[in-house]
C-alpha cells in the first residue's frame, strides 16, 4: 500500500528548487518586503502590486519594473535540504531592487546549448515565460535576449555549489 510519507522519501531530491545567494554589499531591499500572491520559486524575477489591505504583493514578472525575489530559507526539520524550499502563497518575502552592477548567484539555469560550457562574459536573460535564466553560451545571443527586459552577464561560471547544485554568478546589465 502507498503512503504520502513513502512518496515523499522516494521523491526526495528529485524536484530541487532554485536557490542562490546575494553577492553585493549594496543590496537595496523593499522595506517590509512583499506578500507572495502565488507559490514562487526563490530567486525568480517578480513584479510588485498591492492587495486590498494596501500591503505590497509580488508575483512572477510579466511587465513593469523587475525585482529579485530573495527570500531567506528556513531549515524546518530532518530530511529537508535547502533545495526543498520555495516561497508559499501568502508568505512575506524579501525583495531586492535590480540595478546595473548588482550581483547574485543562482542555480537551475537553462543553457542555449547544453553541449557547451558556461564562461565568464556570456550574456544571460530572464525568460519570463519559462521562469528561468537563459545563458547564451552558443557563441551568439539567444533568440529571447534582444527583447528581454532583464539582461545579465556571467561574472563567475563556477561560483561553487549549494546542496549539490552548481551556482553561476550574474551581474545585472539592464533591468
Amino acid at each position: 500500500m502507498a503512503s504520502l510519507f513513502l512518496d515523499a522519501i522516494r521523491n526526495q531530491g528529485k524536484n530541487k528548487k532554485r536557490i542562490g545567494e546575494l553577492n553585493d554589499w549594496n543590496v537595496k531591499t523593499l522595506n517590509l518586503g512583499a506578500i507572495a500572491e502565488t507559490d514562487l520559486e526563490n530567486y525568480s524575477i517578480v513584479e510588485l502590486g498591492f492587495n486590498e489591505a494596501g500591503e505590497r504583493t509580488c508575483k512572477l514578472y510579466t511587465a513593469g519594473t523587475p525585482y529579485l525575489l530573495c527570500a531567506v530559507e528556513d531549515y524546518i526539520g530532518d530530511f529537508e535540504t535547502i533545495s526543498s524550499f520555495y516561497v508559499g502563497k501568502g508568505e512575506r518575502v524579501r525583495v531586492a531592487k535590480l540595478e546595473e552592477g548588482f550581483r547574485f548567484a543562482v542555480t537551475k539555469c537553462k543553457l542555449a546549448n547544453e553541449g557547451k560550457a558556461v564562461k565568464e562574459g556570456q550574456k544571460v536573460h530572464f525568460d519570463k515565460t519559462e521562469n528561468t535564466y537563459v545563458i547564451s553560451n552558443d557563441g551568439s545571443d539567444h533568440a529571447g535576449y534582444a527583447t528581454a527586459e532583464v539582461k545579465l552577464v556571467v561574472v563567475k561560471a563556477d561560483a561553487g555549489t549549494i546542496d549539490g547544485q552548481q551556482k553561476i554568478r550574474f551581474e545585472v546589465v539592464e533591468a
